[in-house]
């Protein structure tokens, strides 16, 4: 289809596209061999082009999760517009945007009068506190971009005055609040009602970029007997995922994971939670269960087949007084079941051009 287009004259650019057809498309429209591209509007932060037209062909999108068109942020619909206008080459650059009706009055004031931008740190101090005590985490405050909006927009964060007591009750009552949910979390302790040390939930939540609240409900639903169901199912509704669109090309694969977990959950009974589960099924309820075809079915029996039985067990010497970026020792034992067999044998890959074994 890329090909046709550029034919044409026309190219575009999306997430799907692999970078060497992204480059050859850049190249082309750089060049002036193409005379349209045609962007994805998450993909306005990817590329450097630039027009002296750009038209925005709407300003929704559509939200799976609430069903719903959406408004663009407004920094997406600024970015699009900034394409507008090849350096070096227009004194000046156009830009056409496509809205509806009532919509036209928003994005007319919003582009020929000014644009307050506030501080949104009130929402996600948990993520940014990170200081030795409480008075430093208020001194941090006041060296940010929301201290210097509470004196000019004080409505706007619930602020009762803006005189310097007003200020410090505010501030300090933000990183009390803010401690005790990371107390209540067990991400950092308090000694002394003052000084603050990290815990072991608070140094994961930093290291891995992760809120404060999902690994806290990872830590009271994980436990050693946790098997792969339960830990999709707890991994899977972390609010991180809520940011990741889905890929181009995705939708049937997604699709038929949807349509299998409402076959399980209509099937409480038939319920699966390892291959070990689903090999011991009789066959007629493996059939019933799974609705595919004669040669589906014989291809996941040859996968199930060749599927290592592994036991692992661990030990953490003097796990009692293990301590934040303190070395410990881990013994792992793997014991695998042959199930008669002397030698491994190879993989079960059918898409592998050759024999693959394992290691």
């Amino acid at each position: 289809m890329l090909k046709v287009t550029l034919r044409e004259g026309v190219g575009y650019l999306h997430e799907g596209l692999n970078n060497l057809d992204h480059d050859i498309v850049a190249q082309l429209f750089e060049a002036g061999w193409i005379q349209v591209c045609v962007l994805s509007s998450s993909m306005c932060y990817k590329v450097t082009l630039s027009a002296h037209l750009v038209v925005v062909m709407g300003t929704q999108y559509y939200h799976g999760r609430e069903n719903a068109q959406i408004d663009y942020p407004v920094t997406d619909i600024l970015q699009m517009m900034g394409l507008a206008s090849r350096h070096l080459v227009d004194n000046s650059g156009k830009c056409v945007i496509f809205c509806r009706a009532p919509r036209k009055e928003y994005y007319k004031k919003f582009l020929y009068e000014e644009f307050r931008v506030e501080s949104h740190l009130r929402h996600f101090l948990h993520h940014n506190l990170n200081a030795e005590n409480k008075q430093d985490a208020v001194d941090y405050r006041t060296w940010t971009f929301m201290y210097r909006r509470l004196t000019k927009n004080p409505n706007y964060y619930n602020l009762q005055g803006v005189s310097h007591g007003h200020l410090s009750e505010y501030l300090s009552e933000m990183v009390e609040n803010t401690l005790s949910d990371l107390e209540t979390s067990k991400c950092v302790a308090i000694e002394d009602d003052i000084h603050l040390s990290p815990l072991n939930l608070g140094s994961i939540s930093s290291y891995y970029h992760i809120r404060y609240t999902i690994i806290e409900r990872f830590s009271l639903s994980i436990t050693s007997n946790t098997k792969m169901k339960g830990l999709l199912e707890v991994l899977s509704s972390a609010l991180e995922y809520a940011y990741l669109p889905i890929r181009l090309g995705e939708e049937e694969a997604v699709r038929k994971l949807v349509n299998h977990q409402r076959k399980c959950k209509e099937n409480p009974g038939k319920s699966i939670e390892t291959i070990f589960d689903l090999l011991e099924m009789e066959d007629i309820k493996r059939r019933e269960l799974l609705s595919m075809s004669d040669s589906q079915l014989l291809d996941i029996a040859r996968f199930c087949n060749h599927f290592p039985n592994i036991d692992l067990s661990y030990e953490v010497l003097h796990n009692d007084t293990v301590q934040i970026e303190e070395d410990i020792t881990v013994y792992v034992t793997l014991e695998r079941d042959l199930e008669g067999r002397i030698e491994v044998g190879p993989v079960h890959s059918p898409r592998y051009p050759k024999a693959k074994e394992e290691g």
